[in-house]
């Protein structure tokens, strides 16, 4: 596939970004994708209504996250943001479509990650999420999916790759989401980044540098990989 020009993220993925934000320079990753290889990391209004009313990290992850939008580190994915992305004639035909994907799909998962896989099937793009439990459970109805979906420990693997990121970054970020019981691949849980890394595939890479990780192994179409160029 050609670069994905823009790239939903879901409210799990965003959290931990936001929640290991002000340690470990964590929305690097973000800023890098979207001024060196032209791809804007965007969210559905779905998202921004989970975001606010989250129980235990709405308040805590608000700042970050208001910072985000107003800097344009995030967008959100409403009719006139789809035009960029879409010739405009179709932009609300297409967002129109997207939200009633959602619908189907928010029968079977939480309403940020139905939208938010709505929005990239749509586009046919990948989106970020962390929740595997709704990958499955979209394609055990027969849903169709992106492909891939990248977590978030992708995105640190390709800031280390692209040098957004160091290993002492991306070590300290695990170590913030490991205190706070939030889940983290199964490569990281019991070792630190640089020694997780060896037995973990990132989903997406820089094609013109040096690969990091581990080579794909076959699976669903959410577990693929994908490189990307600096524009």
């Amino acid at each position: 596939m050609s670069d994905p020009r823009v790239l939903p993220f879901d409210t799990d993925a965003l959290i931990q970004l936001f929640l290991t934000a002000t340690q470990t320079r964590s929305l690097l990753p973000l800023r890098t994708l979207r001024d060196e290889y032209g791809i804007q990391p965007a969210i559905v209004a779905e998202v921004e209504v989970e975001l606010a009313s989250h129980r235990k990290y709405g308040a805590k992850v608000a700042p970050e996250f208001r910072k985000a939008l107003g800097n344009g580190t995030l967008e959100i994915l409403d009719i006139g943001a789809m035009s960029k992305y879409v010739p405009s004639a179709l932009a609300k035909g297409v967002f129109a479509t997207s939200q009633s994907l959602g619908r189907r799909y928010a029968l079977i998962v939480g309403r940020g990650e139905a939208y938010t896989h709505a929005a990239a099937v749509t586009l046919d793009v990948p989106a970020v999420s962390n929740d595997v439990s709704a990958l499955r459970a979209l394609d055990f109805h027969g849903h169709q999916v992106p492909s891939p979906v990248l977590r978030v420990f992708d995105l640190f693997a390709f800031a280390l790759q692209t040098g957004a990121l160091d290993v002492r970054d991306c070590d300290a970020a695990r170590k913030e989401l490991l205190g706070r019981n939030e889940h983290i691949p199964r490569a990281f849980q019991h070792a630190a980044f640089i020694d997780g890394m060896k037995s973990f595939c990132p989903r997406i890479l820089d094609g013109a540098k040096s690969v990091v990780g581990i080579e794909p192994v076959p699976g669903p179409g959410y577990m693929t990989q994908i490189q990307v160029w600096k524009k």
